[in-house]
């Protein structure tokens, strides 16, 4: 098993679930991700906060055209379901399975193009701040994935 480990900045204005978790300091958002292959992917996500900043992020929890995956200005294409597993005064739990995609600048599916074995992910964003580990069976082509990432 080998492990990487990088953040990534968004600036404010592209894209709206960051800017609702900097909206919003006490929101966090911890997730774990598993992508087998390009086309499809689950997350299961983990929300906190205060009553009034999950409420705030309730709509973009939901919403099925809301692009929580891209890292790039172009949105995901790909069919999206959302199912809220739990939700309290403190906290939500969020199943969000993308699949059916045609074309995605996400983490998970830039991976999944050069990682073979399965990959497994845990994400953490705080503001317009996404702290990803990347869980792998062998680092080859590790490099491949971060200049991609970071290209």
């Amino acid at each position: 098993m080998r492990e990487f480990q990088f953040s990534l900045h968004y600036e404010s204005g592209v894209d709206k679930y960051a800017d609702r978790l900097d909206e919003y300091g006490s929101l966090r958002s911890e997730a774990l991700v598993s992508c087998l292959d390009p086309t499809e992917f689950w997350r299961l996500e983990l929300v906190t906060g205060d009553r009034k900043a999950l409420s705030a992020v309730d709509e973009l929890l939901r919403d099925k055209t809301v692009d929580r995956e891209s890292i790039s200005s172009r949105d995901c294409r790909g069919a999206r379901r959302h199912s809220v597993l739990e939700s309290d005064a403190s906290h939500r739990v969020v199943y969000t399975h993308v699949g059916d995609i045609q074309y995605c600048d996400a983490v998970p599916t830039i991976a999944a193009r050069y990682l073979e074995g399965g990959t497994l992910f845990e994400v953490v964003r705080d503001g317009t701040t996404s702290r990803w580990r990347v869980l792998l069976q062998d680092d080859d082509k590790v490099g491949m994935v971060y200049d991609t990432i970071t290209g």
